[in-house]
């Protein structure tokens, strides 16, 4: 029996393959997808030897080309039929197989990027069968040879020593490259001018050769030459080589842009895809065969807590690999608010069940975080040691130590900032998960209790965490936490509470949502009581944020946050919780044409959309690691974190911290201004929904006559008068 496992793309393609007797048909077969490189696959043939074997020789027969195959337990002899047959030999510490063992060859080959269909044998045993490989309809990151440029190779010196050149026209910017070798005898490469030789023990006729990680990138009009040192044992004639030179910093995936179904200036459908998809490239932990972004694989795989508990999975912040607890509660709350408002936005979008998928990541891990009713895990990674790693999460190597808050070092804002979430969740799959819900629900109630037991900032519990993400208000965070829990049981021992605990204070605007819930928690209040005070709260709060308001604005509208970097998140929570007073019936037509404005900025009013990858210009240097560096086997590095060129991958949906209050803006990647987050998407996501709502309803700004931007603001009766311009 022989048994071929094949790691091909962002998972594991497990083929079967049996004696003649026992041949898998498709639906026996587990398949999964994994990860590849240059349009290349690794796996490894295993036999059930049933005699004693004295040398041997292996088959590979494909049913179309195979640039290059290199084995670990075999030198490859010779290839036939147009590279689509390959003979491999034993080496000499291998010549000898016992019956009743299990031999395996471990082999990696190149090709075009599709998958090839397989039979394999080995000499003296009966046929290693056959499997069709099913298609697969993924777009690979990967590219293939003839995205590549070929050369021959100019022999220098020969005799069983060689010496060669091979001489490549570079026509595009290259930060990394791969080159594919392939010769027509075994042979043994043993150094090369630049580069690093891919391991390969023994002779082969295929070798590779990548890029270090501090060589210079290749510009177009470049000639990049690559010399070769090996031997052979034939003898003459001299060997033949060929390669193939690619290009590795360039990903050849590209999201389709959405359907638009209802006819508006922007595509929100379209918008609100790649929102989603951006948290998908945020995932921390492992991928599986729904993992729709290519670039992306398994990560943070040993994280876990002081005794051992799983703390694998989550979102990563922004640029890096840390995750903490307080921002991934926020998006997930803020994330499902906008859900809850505006289900027809998603449904029309198809994009329901991935949004659920999405918020159901997080919560998961949410879960895991808190691993006793009064312990709850809030960081995972230290900061200093991620901003000194430019590379990807897959392959990061540094320790990634934990912080948590307890009855002794109580974190109250944080665990209300949980507790909302599970209660936000809750509501979002009541419906269609009961257990999973109740399980939510169940979190939610005991994070409050141990908030409220023990009080306390988790910053001052943890000083090491405050420069990151501090709050300033507990009580800010005592209302938020309860207004979801009321919402979620009706129990008025939380109504009560949220009402003792909101800040009356005025809000100038000045503050962004995230540090200050005053806006929201008024807004919810109000949602659920109806009551004249929480109306005039949030009446007089836009006035502030309105033009002629204590906010500034940007002389094309966009609403400006003074503490850069930070003005198109502060736009977008702010358009959201504008949509949802609307919703309320606080000046509708006004708050929605003010929110259209502001979102119509970030996705393309001045000519240029801040989230990546949606519209014609965007930014292309997004400060985001996974992103910026190159296909594997490429190093990652420095050299990519400051390098001019756009990011190898795009990363979807992603947005951008955004412009100066006078709309100047660089796509820079070590610029802030090109930052990105979750917390940066929740509020935008939301918005976006709320607008393609506003359009399946027939309310939206531009279907009922008010839609200029910049927005300037009209006389608006409040119950303490006019205001207003």
């Amino acid at each position: 029996m022989a048994i071929m496992e094949l790691f091909y793309s962002n998972s594991c393609l497990r083929v079967i393959i049996l004696a003649v007797l026992f041949t898998y048909t498709l639906s026996d077969v587990d398949v999964t997808l994994t990860r590849h490189w240059a349009g290349g696959f690794q796996g490894q043939a295993c036999f059930d030897v049933t005699r004693d074997l004295r040398g041997w020789n292996a088959t590979f027969k494909f049913d179309d080309e195979i640039e290059t195959l290199m084995s670990w337990q075999a030198d490859v002899i010779e290839v036939r039929a147009n590279g689509t047959v390959y003979i491999l030999r034993n080496t000499f510490s291998n010549e000898h197989v016992t019956s009743g063992a299990e031999f395996c060859i471990l082999f990696i080959g190149t090709n075009n990027g599709t998958l090839p269909n397989l039979t394999a044998s080995l000499d003296q045993l009966p046929g290693g069968g056959h499997h069709v490989l099913p298609e697969h309809n993924i777009t690979s990151v990967y590219p293939t040879t003839s995205d590549g440029v070929t050369a021959t190779m100019v022999v220098s010196e020969d005799w069983t020593i060689f010496k060669g050149q091979f001489q490549f026209p570079v026509s595009e910017d290259m930060m990394s490259w791969l080159v594919n070798i392939t010769y027509d005898m075994p042979v043994v490469l043993t150094s090369t001018n630049v580069g690093k030789i891919l391991s390969n023990p023994g002779a082969s006729a295929a070798w590779s050769v990548v890029n270090n990680e501090h060589q210079p990138i290749l510009h177009p009009g470049d000639t990049f030459s690559l010399s070769v040192n090996g031997r052979y044992q034939v003898g003459p004639p001299t060997p033949k080589g060929r390669a193939v030179l690619l290009n590795l910093g360039k990903d050849r995936w590209i999201v389709l842009t959405a359907p638009q179904n209802f006819t508006s200036k922007y595509n929100y459908d379209d918008a609100l895809m790649k929102s989603i998809m951006f948290y998908d490239a945020q995932r921390s932990g492992p991928t599986g065969a729904d993992n729709r972004i290519p670039y992306r694989g398994d990560s943070g795989l040993n994280d876990m807590g002081d005794n051992g508990e799983s703390l694998v999975g989550g979102w990563y912040n922004g640029a890096g690999t840390m995750k903490y607890t307080a921002t991934i509660a926020y998006s997930t709350t803020m994330l499902i608010w906008g859900y809850l408002a505006q289900k027809d936005a998603y449904q029309s979008a198809g994009q329901q069940g991935y949004f659920l998928d999405s918020i159901k990541w997080s919560l998961d891990y949410l879960i895991k975080c808190h691993t006793q009713p009064e312990e709850l895990y809030i960081q995972i990674g230290n900061l200093t040691d991620d901003q000194h790693y430019w590379g990807a999460p897959e392959l990061m190597n540094q320790s990634r130590p934990t912080y948590k808050v307890n009855a002794t070092h109580p974190g109250s804002d944080v665990s209300m900032e949980t507790a909302a979430a599970f209660a936000s969740g809750y509501l979002a799959f009541k419906d269609d998960n009961g257990t999973f819900s109740s399980t939510l629900l169940d979190h939610a109630k005991k994070l409050w209790d141990f908030a409220l037991a023990h009080q306390g900032r988790y910053s001052d519990s943890q000083p090491t965490l405050e420069d990151y993400y501090s709050s300033t208000n507990l009580t800010d965070m005592f209302c938020w936490g309860s207004v979801w829990l009321y919402q979620t049981t009706q129990d008025t021992k939380y109504l009560t509470a949220a009402e003792s605990y909101v800040d009356l204070q005025p809000y100038d605007g000045l503050t962004p949502l995230r540090s200050s819930r005053k806006l929201a928690n008024q807004l919810l209040l109000y949602q659920m009581t109806n009551k004249t005070q929480y109306r005039t709260y949030i009446e007089n709060a836009f006035v502030s944020i309105f033009p002629g308001g204590d906010v500034p604005y940007t002389p094309k509208g966009l609403v400006f946050y003074s503490q850069q970097p930070s003005s198109n998140l502060y736009s977008a929570d702010i358009s959201l919780l504008a949509l949802m007073a609307a919703d309320a019936g606080i000046h509708p037509a006004e708050y929605k044409h003010w929110s259209m404005c502001q979102v119509h900025y970030i996705l393309g009013d001045t000519g240029f959309s801040y989230v990546v990858g949606f519209g014609d210009k965007y930014p292309l240097r997004a400060q985001h690691k996974a992103s910026s560096c190159p296909i594997s086997p490429a190093p990652c590095g420095e050299l990519m974190k400051v390098s001019s060129l756009p990011n190898v991958h795009i990363l979807y949906g992603a947005l951008v911290a955004g412009p100066d209050l006078l709309d100047h803006y660089r796509d820079d990647r070590t610029d802030a201004d090109n930052s990105v987050g979750i917390i940066y998407n929740s509020g935008l996501q939301g918005a976006i929904a709320g607008l393609q709502s506003l359009i399946l309803n027939g309310q939206h700004p531009e279907q009922t006559g008010t839609h200029s931007c910049p927005y300037t603001p009209g006389l608006i009766a409040t119950t303490d008068g006019i205001i207003g311009k």
